[in-house]
C-alpha cells in the first residue's frame, strides 16, 4: 500500500454512510467509557474538584504578584495534571477492546504494562520544562492521536523497552498513513477549543477539570479510528505470521 493510496482510503471514513456508522459506534463507546470511568476512577475526578476548590484564585495571585500563592497554585496544577494524565490512561484502557473483564485487576495490569513508557514521558517532560525544548510536543491531550495510539499499541504489546520503541514506531506509521483523516478530526476538536479560549478566560485548573470530564469523547473517537485502521492495515504495523 502506497502512502497516497492510504491517505485516500483513510478519507473514505468521512463518507456519509461510513461516517454515520462510525459516529454511532463511537457514541456507544463514549457512553460505556463514562459508565466505567465514574465507576472505577470517580476518586480521581473528585480529587480534581477538591484541588480546584482548595487552590488560590488564579487571577488574584497572578495580578498581585503573590509569589507564595503562585507557587501553591503551580503545585496544585502539577498534581492535577498528573491525575488528568492517569485518568486519560484509564479511559484508554476502558476503550481498548479486551476479552478480559474490565475491573480493578484489569486496570492494575494495564497500568503496570505502560509504567515504563510513563516514566520515560515524565523524565522528558521534566527536562523539557527546564530547557523549554519540546514542551508542546510532550503535553498529553485526549485530542492527540499520538498519545492515544501509543498507549493502545503499548497495551496491546508485551512489557519491555523494545516493545515501547516498537509501539512508538507503529504509532508514527499510523499517523503518517492516516494523516488527512486525523487532520480533519483534529480540526473538529481543536476549533471549538480555540474559539472558547479566545473569547472566554478559563483558569488552568478549571481547564484541566473540564478536560478530564470530556476525556471519553476524544479518547473514544481516536481509539475507534485506531481499532478500524489496525484491522484494515494490520500488516502495516505487525509482521504477518510465518
Amino acid at each position: 500500500m502506497t502512502l497516497v493510496q492510504s491517505w485516500i482510503e483513510s478519507l473514505t471514513l468521512l463518507k456519509p454512510k461510513n461516517l454515520q456508522l462510525f459516529v454511532m459506534v463511537t457514541i456507544k463507546s463514549i457512553l460505556e467509557a463514562y459508565k466505567l470511568m465514574f465507576k472505577y476512577f470517580w476518586w480521581m475526578v473528585l480529587a480534581l474538584v477538591a484541588i480546584l476548590l482548595l487552590a488560590p484564585d488564579y487571577r488574584a495571585v497572578l495580578y498581585a504578584g503573590d509569589t507564595r500563592g503562585i507557587a501553591q497554585y503551580a503545585t496544585m496544577m502539577g498534581i492535577a495534571y498528573v491525575l488528568y494524565s492517569l485518568l486519560l490512561l484509564g479511559v484508554c484502557f476502558i476503550t481498548r477492546p479486551s476479552v478480559v473483564k474490565k475491573d480493578c485487576s484489569y486496570f492494575r495490569t494495564q497500568y503496570k504494562k505502560v509504567i515504563l513508557y510513563w516514566l520515560l514521558w515524565f523524565v522528558l517532560l521534566v527536562v523539557s520544562s527546564i530547557t523549554m525544548i519540546l514542551t508542546p510536543l510532550l503535553q498529553i491531550s485526549a485530542y492527540s492521536p499520538w498519545w492515544i495510539f501509543l498507549v493502545l499499541f503499548c497495551a496491546d504489546a508485551e512489557c519491555g523497552l523494545k516493545n515501547l520503541f516498537l509501539s512508538m514506531w507503529r504509532t508514527l506509521k499510523m499517523i503518517i498513513f492516516n494523516y488527512p483523516l486525523l487532520v480533519v478530526v483534529g480540526i473538529c476538536f481543536y476549533l471549538p477549543i480555540f474559539v472558547v479560549n479566545k473569547y472566554i478566560f478559563i483558569s488552568p485548573l478549571v481547564r484541566t477539570l473540564v478536560a478530564s470530564l470530556l476525556l471519553p469523547i476524544g479518547v473514544c473517537t481516536f481509539a475507534n479510528i485506531y481499532i478500524k485502521k489496525l484491522h484494515d492495515q494490520f500488516d502495516l504495523y505487525f509482521k504477518p505470521a510465518q
